[in-house]
């Protein structure tokens, strides 16, 4: 794995995890936030910024706050120290 990732290579890592702990395909996450697959593909091997809603929207969908998909906390409940 490359070890000097970009923030949205970081936070496509987390979405992707996220997408597979919920065991959801990324059919299912498009079909869920009304955007397509390659989309939801794309934002997952961070070659898509991903806009504020489509983060909103997934964060709502996996139950976990945003500031965890952005990697701002280590776990879903705790704020990473700075």
């Amino acid at each position: 794995m490359k070890e000097n990732l970009t923030d949205s290579e970081k936070i496509g890592l987390r979405l992707k995890s996220i997408r597979v702990e919920t065991s959801l395909t990324t059919d299912d996450v498009a079909r869920a936030i009304n955007v397509t697959r390659d989309c939801i593909t794309k934002l997952e091997q961070g070659q898509f910024d991903q806009p504020l809603n489509l983060v909103g929207r997934l964060s709502k969908l996996y139950g976990v706050p945003i500031d965890y998909i952005v990697s701002v906390i280590d776990q879903k409940g705790a704020r990473r120290k700075i």
